[in-house]
This record gives C-alpha cells, sequence and structure tokens, in this order.
C-alpha cells in the first residue's frame, strides 16, 4: 500500500550517517503510525475479525512453549524495526569490506553477475549478528554434552562462519566462494 511504502521510506532515513532533525522527526512520525495502524488491526483481530493478523496469532500460539499470550502487534512492530537495523549494519558491512577488498570490488564493477555471490560471501565474511542466545526448554543432549533444562546457550553464528572444516581458507574473504 502507499501507506507502507511512505513508513518504509521514512524508515530509510534510520540508515543516513546523520540525519537531520527534520529527518528524525518524520521517522519518529512514522513510527507512531505505524504502531497505531498495528494497534488497529489488533483490535480488529480481537473483535473476530479475519485479518492477517489471526494467521500471525495462530502460528505465535503454536509456537509459543510456555503458553504465554504474545501482542501480535507488539511482535509485528518488533520484526519491523529489527529489520531496519539488521539491514543498516549489513549494508554498512557490505561496503566496508568490499572497500577493504578493491581487486574484488573492481571484479564485481565489471562483472555485476558477482554480486550474489558477494552478498552471500560478506554475510558469512562479516555478518551483522555474531550471535543469540537460546535456551533449551528441557535437557538435552548434544555431541555427548548435557544441556540442562532452562540453559542459556549463546549461539556464536560468526564463528561457524569461519569454520575450517566447513570453509577452505575460512579467514579471507572471497566473491568467488559461492561460484
Amino acid at each position: 500500500s502507499e501507506l507502507l511504502a511512505a513508513w518504509s521510506r521514512n524508515f530509510a532515513l534510520t540508515m543516513q550517517f546523520q540525519p537531520s532533525n527534520a529527518d528524525r522527526e518524520c521517522m519518529y512520525e512514522s513510527a507512531k503510525q505505524l504502531w497505531q495502524y498495528l494497534k488497529d488491526h489488533q483490535s480488529l483481530m480481537e473483535s473476530n475479525e479475519q485479518t492477517y493478523f489471526h494467521m500471525l496469532n495462530s502460528e505465535l500460539q503454536k509456537t509459543d512453549a510456555e503458553r504465554r499470550r504474545y501482542d501480535v502487534t507488539s511482535t509485528i512492530a518488533s520484526v519491523t524495526f529489527d529489520f531496519i537495523d539488521g539491514a543498516s549494519a549489513m549494508t554498512a558491512n557490505a561496503l566496508y569490506t568490499i572497500l577493504q577488498h578493491p581487486e574484488q570490488l573492481s571484479e564485481i564493477q565489471n562483472e555485476p553477475g558477482l554480486i550474489p555471490g558477494a552478498c552471500v560471501e560478506t554475510v558469512r565474511f562479516r555478518p551483522s549478528v555474531i550471535g543469540l542466545y537460546r535456551s533449551a526448554l528441557e535437557d538435552i543432549n548434544y555431541q555427548n554434552i548435557t544441556i540442562p533444562g532452562n540453559t542459556n546457550v549463546l549461539m556464536l553464528w560468526a564463528a561457524g562462519n569461519r569454520d575450517p572444516e566447513k570453509f577452505v581458507d575460512p579467514d579471507n574473504y572471497s566473491i568467488h566462494r559461492n561460484a
């Protein structure tokens, strides 16, 4: 919709290195409007109208291991803003990485078909998310190690991206790695 496109343009203002006060106000106003829009649709869902929120809510209910009631509006808003943050970090990482490898930048400029491989390699080489915590819901055994229930485990994705058993020469950036 036109409204969603306008919000997206306004949220993109947060990716500027030094947004103006006017840009910040525009972004904040769009965030308030999006929040209100989501709250209005949450109300529709609660009044038994069929909306996208119904589908999302039923999926959230399936995955809720602790039987908590999720607020669909908060979930959608959180995912929206997490995407913006992740996308801006990944964009910055990609620019930094390719500028550190001018010979590969030149190859991409001469052969745009290399861009998809460069994107995949950048995510592997310099991910925007280094790791996330997950919790074991019950005791589990993983590779002969018992992880007790309700224990936080840090998943270090960045470490896996440098695994020499998975990647040849993992500490070097190569846009041809996935070719």
